[in-house]
């Protein structure tokens, strides 16, 4: 699990504006989008058991889930320039273990 926060930076004053508190998810790197509407980010995290994809108003408000997907992680996603379609990938990270032993 890795641990983040959601920020943006005004370019023009350089200025740094926290969005959220700390985000738990899977992968070393963040995935997220901006709502068309541009008061939003949408991003993946871990929660309920599962990834979902949160919906995060700019203006700090607690976020909330869009979409729940229990059987895998969630990768990537995109959302379309409507709002209303999300494409993504999802999958399964699967490992065996051996056990070695000397006789």
């Amino acid at each position: 699990m890795v641990q983040y926060v959601l920020e943006s930076v005004d370019i023009d004053a350089g200025k740094q504006f926290k969005i959220t508190d700390v985000v738990y998810g899977a992968q070393q790197y963040s995935r997220l989008s901006w709502t068309p509407n541009g008061q939003g980010i949408i991003y993946c995290g871990t929660g309920l058991g599962a990834s979902v994809l949160w919906l995060q108003d700019i203006k700090g408000a607690s976020p909330k889930p869009l979409v729940r997907f229990p059987y895998g992680e969630v990768y990537q996603f995109a959302l379309a320039p409507d709002g209303k379609t999300i494409a993504l990938s999802e999958g399964s990270v699967y490992s065996d273990v051996v056990v070695l032993t000397a006789r």
